[in-house]
């Protein structure tokens, strides 16, 4: 092809110069072209029934996702109530991430081949089966690395181009959790064993993965209601078990953990379960779990 350009070139007339533009107008343009263009994709829509779940999403899925969640702290934990909009949030989103247990309605489907392939339920992960029954199984670390990996995946099936992409954020996402536990594993392993009074089975995945006992005397209590025989019942149950602590979100006012902490005769522990979405403050999981790991390794000084 260039050979005959160059012959063409040399060559004088008009006709030579005609033939040399339908040439050029045939092969030169395409000559310039580069690699065809990347496909441009929408973001996938993305909803998770809490903000933990929302922001390991956001770090596996980065840019192509869009994260949108139900509850953050400040909300409530039970999610077996949800309103007619997070109903319509979870049925428009394209993936739905949600603890599965206490949450029937955000995983409604999941049996079903199709819709099972937008919805990632916690309580059916390998890792969440020693969790039954909490209602926050995230904060058990060995889950929330699995939900990584497990959401890297299925994103890949939609983006098959991005695979090695979402794998590496769910390896990186999985690296710094391993690395929280390295940093707290001498204080992790000085409370092994400790035995802290819970009102409900909230903290249950995040106790079990770090060698607590939980004694329960009550179920499924508010801090802010309970009677005098819960009273009773938590304070018999402190003493006879030996329960160190009482572990209370930490949204539960200062007045309530001061009564609480003074009529059951133990220290009060406030963990964090949700973070927040704010600029500052806990709004990473990583951030959460760090927080809680403070809170619960202080055990080892009581």
């Amino acid at each position: 092809m260039l050979g005959l350009l160059r012959e063409l070139l040399n060559r004088k007339g008009a006709g030579a110069g005609a033939v040399l533009l339908v040439i050029w107008g045939i092969f030169g343009v395409g000559c310039d072209k580069g690699p065809p263009p990347a496909p441009v994709y929408g973001k996938i829509r993305v909803v998770a029934t809490a903000y933990p779940l929302a922001d390991i999403a956001r770090q596996v899925g980065g840019d192509a996702v869009q994260c949108d969640w139900i509850a953050e702290q400040g909300q409530a934990m039970d999610m077996s109530d949800p309103t007619d909009e997070d109903r319509q949030r979870v049925r428009q989103a394209e993936m739905v991430l949600t603890n599965g247990t206490g949450e029937d309605w955000a995983g409604a489907g999941s049996e079903d081949p199709m819709r099972g392939r937008m919805i990632l339920r916690l309580d059916v992960l390998p890792k969440a089966k020693v969790d039954s029954g909490s209602r926050a199984l995230w904060l058990d670390p060995e889950v929330a690395k699995s939900v990584a990996r497990d959401f890297a995946q299925r994103l890949s099936n939609q983006r098959a181009e991005q695979t090695s992409v979402f794998q590496a954020n769910a390896d990186r996402f999985a690296g710094s959790v391993d690395q929280l536990i390295n940093e707290f594993g001498p204080r992790i392993a000085a409370i092994k064993g400790h035995k802290v009074l819970v009102l409900s089975h909230n903290y249950f995945a995040l106790t079990k993965a770090l060698g607590l006992v939980e004694v329960r005397a009550v179920d499924d209590a508010s801090p802010m209601q309970l009677s005098d025989e819960d009273i009773r019942a938590l304070r018999d149950a402190a003493t006879s078990q030996g329960a160190e602590a009482l572990l209370l979100p930490v949204s539960t006012p200062a007045a309530v953990q001061q009564d609480l902490s003074h009529r059951l005769g133990v220290p009060v522990i406030l963990l964090d379960s949700l973070g927040t979405s704010a600029g500052v403050g806990r709004n990473t999981y990583q951030a959460i779990f760090r927080y809680d790991l403070e809170q619960l390794t202080g055990l080892a000084k009581h």
